[in-house]
């Protein structure tokens, strides 16, 4: 078979190609690429501390609820905002081992933040494994929005519907100590 040399690229063009996108893709990265501890985000009503006002929303299965409903059989509501990636599993998992079980007062949510629909919500969730838990479908990002929710962010809203911890897991100590102080 012959190639015509100028309609087919060679391997180094094609390299040298993805090897100028790579460098123009990292030279408008604005922020530092080293973790912080600092929250930059800018929250208003999802503020620790403050109170957040009811919201509706729609799960996984299509059941559509509020907050105050959750809050009405539960002490606590958890959100966990997950875009399904291994970082995300992982503490997602944690969350499953360690606080689960201990504290079966607490509801514990997950936020798909990212997908489109309720029925690719469901569909994400079967087909990582997480049939059984119950899962936010934000197709409006009125979650993210209200929360500032991204990636790993984790809110704990008490009875009173006060927000006691709004930030991005780690370890599990910071959710462990907010739980612990319902």
């Amino acid at each position: 078979m012959c190639y015509n040399r100028t309609t087919t690229p060679s391997v180094w063009q094609l390299g040298y190609s993805l090897l100028l996108g790579c460098a123009l893709l990292l030279s408008g990265c604005q922020e530092d690429m080293l973790p912080s501890d600092e929250d930059r985000r800018d929250g208003s009503q999802s503020q620790v501390g403050n109170m957040v006002e009811d919201f509706s929303f729609t799960l996984s299965t299509g059941e559509q609820t509020a907050l105050t409903t959750r809050l009405q059989t539960h002490d606590a509501v958890v959100l966990y905002f997950t875009m399904w990636c291994p970082v995300c599993t992982e503490h997602m998992q944690h969350i499953q081992q360690h606080f689960i079980s201990a504290y079966p007062n607490v509801d514990f949510l997950f936020v798909d933040y990212l997908t489109d629909s309720v029925t690719n919500t469901r569909s994400t969730q079967l087909s990582q494994g997480w049939d059984g838990f119950d899962t936010i479908s934000d197709f409006d990002n009125t979650l993210e929005n209200l929360f500032d929710g991204t990636m790993a962010i984790t809110v704990v809203i008490d009875k009173n519907s006060v927000v006691l911890l709004n930030e991005e897991f780690k370890n599990g100590a910071r959710l462990e100590e907010a739980l612990e102080n319902l």
